[in-house]
């Protein structure tokens, strides 16, 4: 749970299956809307070690109390297919 006006800080852990050059992207969404999204290109990720990202997300003063959820996405560099997607990977409450 966090307040409006606050902030939240976000880890996503990221376990490749493979070693390889990737882009993970942190997303905020409710619903089909998208509210939030940082990336970490050129992430060097390591075949059977997790690696965590770690973003802070300022919540707006303005934004709509409610259910928002954490969305993770691994692509190639600059945005280049999709690898992997986890769209529950965590949910936030705005009070």
């Amino acid at each position: 749970t966090v307040r409006r006006g606050g902030t939240a800080t976000i880890r996503a852990s990221v376990r490749p299956t493979r070693s390889q050059t990737a882009l993970v992207s942190i997303e905020v969404y409710r619903g089909r809307d998208q509210i939030f999204q940082r990336y970490f290109d050129q992430a060097a990720l390591r075949r059977g070690h997790p690696r965590t990202f770690r973003v802070r997300w300022t919540v707006p003063a303005d934004l709509a109390p409610g259910g928002y959820d954490v969305r993770i996405g691994v692509f190639g560099p600059g945005f280049e297919g999709l690898r992997a997607w986890n769209p529950h990977a965590a949910a936030l409450r705005v009070r």
